[in-house]
């Protein structure tokens, strides 16, 4: 299917080459190594022939990654177990020559004027058995064309085949727009303006605190952690290298694991693949979205289901946003970068917003006094209920979801996630304040926090002060603080 695309763009030519000086040699080396296993496997003679010299030439690595990859997949296809296959490249003054040859079944010649023509299949194919679409080669020619070099085949039937790529030396023969683009790089993100208002270490008897979670890895400061959910290795290896940089990251490998991890490891994103087993990324995003302790997590599902259908069921399970692959590497960065400052902001408006008394508010009714009485007394009444979501809330209060969620809207201009929340941290700033018995990690617990690493980074963010802190400042018994800092 992406072959066609490309070869759909090629024709109408919209193919546009981005072009730089490259080390051929580590990149063709990268290239060859992905059929090494393939090579041992059928006990194919696999060898890179190259100078040990740096040899820099000028094309685009995305596009002649695709022609190369071409080349040794047919020399692999139409070569028996046993065989040989074997990969060059050679300097001859201003040309840089690249070969792929096999000793495998051959081309006859009435095939070797039209093996580059599109959709094209040879008779020894089909009476050989073998599959293709014959568009491979004629896509790799495309590329070839485009970088203004040539291609070239030689096949003795019965013995193998040999293609040579010839790419001119330099740049002259590239145009300003091809030369001229912006390399696609992960960009540095300023963590500290997204997350937090002021990035600063915690105190070291917060550390010592929040350590009290078996196996929570220690965070860097400033770096907020994304777990990434996806069932193919090889994507999650790449979604890694994307998010590293400038994210602590964790793994799942289904919806299940990674709706375990995140109460375990409280993430500030979660980014998931759609279709999965044991749990669907839709399914686990569902799951968040109705956990008071998880709601605030902004989730990103990562689907090739691209229909408009797809996108809103996805929406209608609570993503926050939904991204179809093939997928551009600076716009789901970007995108994540929105939603982390978008919640940064979100917590600022809660901390803002007075202390409601609903009498005083102009345009209040009796109904709307009775609402938000109930909703708060059933809230508080579940603060340390680990089960308690937002479908318990609605049925206390008699109404669907979606009902619930607008009338609450509508009354306090707050979701109800975003309403317990703010009750959930004013009782913690209350217990703070006056209930000096009660430690920081058995506030948490009460409070319904999985973590009290957690309940100090949504305390922080929500007030500006980390909550050990604010209690210090607090007139207190010093004995009564050491013994917090103790525990």
């Amino acid at each position: 299917i992406t072959e066609l695309l490309d070869f759909r763009k090629q024709e109408q030519g919209f193919m546009k080459l981005k072009v730089e000086c490259v080390d051929i040699v580590p990149f063709l080396e990268d290239v060859y190594r992905s059929f090494w296993e393939l090579a041992r496997k059928r006990n194919i003679v696999y060898t890179f022939e190259h100078p040990n010299e740096k040899m820099e030439v000028w094309f685009d690595p995305v596009q002649m990654q695709k022609a190369v990859f071409n080349l040794l997949s047919n020399a692999f296809k139409y070569t028996s177990d046993g065989k040989s296959v074997k990969v060059s490249v050679r300097k001859q003054q201003q040309i840089m020559e690249i070969t792929v040859s096999d000793t495998g079944c051959g081309i006859p010649q009435d095939d070797l004027s039209r093996i580059f023509e599109r959709f094209y299949q040879g008779n020894e194919k089909q009476q050989r058995g073998i599959a293709g679409s014959g568009i491979g080669l004629a896509l790799t020619k495309g590329i070839i064309e485009a970088h203004r070099g040539d291609i070239a085949v030689e096949s003795v039937l019965e013995e193998g085949s040999s293609f040579k790529i010839q790419l001119l030396l330099g740049n002259n023969h590239f145009t300003k727009e091809e030369l001229e683009h912006e390399k696609v790089t992960v960009p540095a993100l300023d963590w500290e303006a997204i997350v937090y208002d002021e990035v600063e270490p915690l105190p070291e008897e917060e550390s010592e605190e929040s350590e009290m979670d078996a196996g929570q890895e220690k965070e860097e400061s400033g770096k907020p952690r994304v777990l990434l959910v996806e069932d193919d290795e090889g994507v999650l290896d790449m979604l890694e290298g994307i998010f590293s940089s400038s994210y602590i990251v964790n793994k799942a490998s289904n919806g299940q694991m990674g709706f375990e991890l995140a109460q375990q490891l409280q993430p500030d994103l979660v980014v998931s693949d759609v279709m999965m087993p044991v749990m669907s990324g839709k399914e686990m995003c569902y799951k968040i979205k109705n956990s008071l302790e998880l709601a605030y997590i902004p989730v990103v599902l990562l689907t090739a289901q691209s229909s408009i259908d797809y996108t809103i069921e996805g929406y209608m399970f609570g993503a926050d946003d939904y991204i179809t692959k093939p997928f551009n590497v600076k716009l789901l960065l970007a995108r994540c970068n929105n939603l982390l400052r978008n919640r940064r902001l979100l917590l600022k408006k809660l901390s803002r917003t007075e202390a409601m008394i609903p009498q005083e508010a102009g345009g209040f009714t009796a109904a709307d006094q009775k609402l938000l009485d109930t909703a708060s007394e059933v809230i508080k009444r579940n603060f340390d209920n680990p089960d308690f979501d937002m479908n318990m809330l609605a049925s206390e209060l008699n109404m669907g979801r979606s009902k619930m969620f607008l009338r609450l809207k509508e009354v306090m201009g707050l979701t109800p996630n975003e309403f317990t929340m703010k009750l959930k941290l004013e009782e913690a700033l209350r217990l703070l304040q006056e209930e000096p018995q009660y430690n920081i990690s058995e506030i948490s617990y009460r409070l319904g926090f999985t973590s009290p690493r957690y309940f100090s980074r949504c305390f922080k963010s929500f007030y500006g002060v980390a909550p050990l802190s604010y209690r210090k400042d607090s007139p207190r018994e010093d004995s009564q603080a050491e013994e917090d800092i103790r525990e």
